[in-house]
């Protein structure tokens, strides 16, 4: 498993090139809108004069994105890999005392498998952040844009000098960001916030399915979720208690409730959902006194 501490730091590294990418944006935008020129007479030439702008800015958005990219599916590939297989590993502890104890016959090797867990979800998780990046780049250049159209106003009406306007617009600008709509109700993030939860989500993910493969091919029964400060309601209703996990068609054997009908996994409200940070265990009440500690 992973625990819940783990999966709250492991995108640490990836938040700060994200962070860092916006900084630098939001540096090389204040530069621009400082040195753009705010006494067009008329509003056809301000608008050509705009676009030629936006498109160089444009230019410079990608390549940071790029490059930004490029070092995020590097930290992808070393979260995911190195998180899926310690969840996997931990959870072996717990079947080698099991077979050790007598409780298995053998221990399965599974490892073919869990590679492709890890493959699948970098290949998923990076797809997600690629995504993203087109919307953020959009974003962007409407931030900058906005913000010399702005100042473009107040000049030619004569509110502002041309450099109280530009001071106007960055100070605006510092205090908002670069952020995107991520819900349907339009609440926006920046984004090392939006980076976080969709590593945090796809890396627990993968590490979720390649327990279950590995939960299933040691024919184990039991689960233990973990628990958390601070957990959501829904989830704090089914945190640090015991279930029972059988495969589709099997019947019950214990009085344990069920896994999935309770955690809600496989959903993304429930475990292993939106930005969550529990995971489970294998349980075995004659092994370790019933319980792993972490």
């Amino acid at each position: 498993m992973l625990s819940p501490q783990e999966l709250g730091h492991l995108t640490d590294d990836i938040e700060k090139i994200w962070q860092e990418l916006e900084d630098e944006l939001l540096a090389d935008i204040a530069q621009r809108i400082v040195k753009n020129d705010y006494t067009f007479p008329a509003t056809a030439a301000w608008n050509k004069y705009k676009l030629e702008e936006i498109g160089v800015q444009h230019d410079y958005i990608v390549r940071q994105l790029s490059q930004t990219l490029r070092l995020s599916e590097k930290q992808v590939k070393r979260i995911i890999g190195e998180s899926v297989q310690a969840a996997v590993d931990t959870d072996n502890l717990v079947f080698n005392a099991a077979a050790e104890a007598g409780l298995l016959e053998s221990v399965t090797d599974t490892s073919e498998l869990i590679s492709k867990f890890i493959a699948d979800g970098v290949k998923a998780t990076n797809g997600e952040l690629r995504n993203f990046a087109r919307t953020y780049a959009a974003e962007a250049n409407r931030a900058y844009e906005h913000a010399i159209d702005q100042a473009y106003l107040q000049v030619t009406n004569g509110f502002y000098t041309a450099q109280q306007a530009s001071q106007t617009a960055i100070e605006q600008l510092a205090r908002q960001g670069i952020t995107s709509a991520i819900t349907p109700s339009g609440r926006r993030e920046h984004a090392d916030v939006i980076v976080r939860r969709a590593v945090r989500t796809g890396t627990n993910q993968a590490a979720l399915k390649a327990q279950e493969a590995n939960f299933f091919a040691m024919e184990a029964q039991l689960v233990e979720v973990t628990a958390h400060y601070g957990a959501r309601p829904s989830h704090a209703e089914w945190q640090g208690k015991v279930y029972e996990w059988t495969k589709p068609g099997q019947q019950k054997q214990t009085s344990y409730p069920d896994f999935v009908s309770a955690t809600g996994y496989g959903t993304g409200a429930g475990l292993g959902g939106w930005n969550c940070r529990h995971s489970f265990y294998p349980f075995l009440r004659d092994c370790l006194n019933g319980r792993m500690s972490r």
